[in-house]
């Protein structure tokens, strides 16, 4: 469809309102100019009020996500942690233990069983004992 005879006036200024307007010959000027900020601020208070929909809506969401990584989150237990401690409570170092086990491991390999346990007799009596 190419040319069009006639036009209703009031689709024209429906389906194109930034360039066609009807003109009420019965309303005044002021009238008209009254109707156009109503209609404006009408729009900006639906504009405004969706706003603050998105705002709570998108602050719902965050707490939602935030729950959800919360459960996710592993919790890390550390040995010698307190829970909800403010300080890290360091294990005391087993420098020289760990070494003494490992080289009687290394030993038991090589050696009968009895050496085995009086090395572990032997290394590990002092080790435990506090003075």
């Amino acid at each position: 469809m190419q040319c069009a005879t006639a036009v209703e006036p009031q689709w024209l200024a429906e389906m194109g309102p930034m360039f066609f307007s009807v003109k009420d010959s019965d309303t005044s000027m002021l009238d008209h100019k009254q109707k156009k900020k109503d209609v404006k601020s009408a729009m900006e208070e639906e504009k405004d009020n969706l706003r603050k929909e998105q705002v709570s809506m998108e602050k719902v969401n965050q707490e939602r996500e935030k729950q959800k990584r919360a459960k996710q989150q592993q919790q890390i237990l550390m040995p010698g942690c307190i829970k909800y401690s403010s300080t890290y409570l360091r294990p005391k170092k087993l420098g020289l233990y760990m070494f003494a086990i490992k080289l009687m491991t290394y030993f038991f390999c090589m050696t009968n069983t009895y050496t085995f346990h009086l090395c572990i007799s032997i290394v590990i009596k002092p080790a435990v004992c506090k003075f």
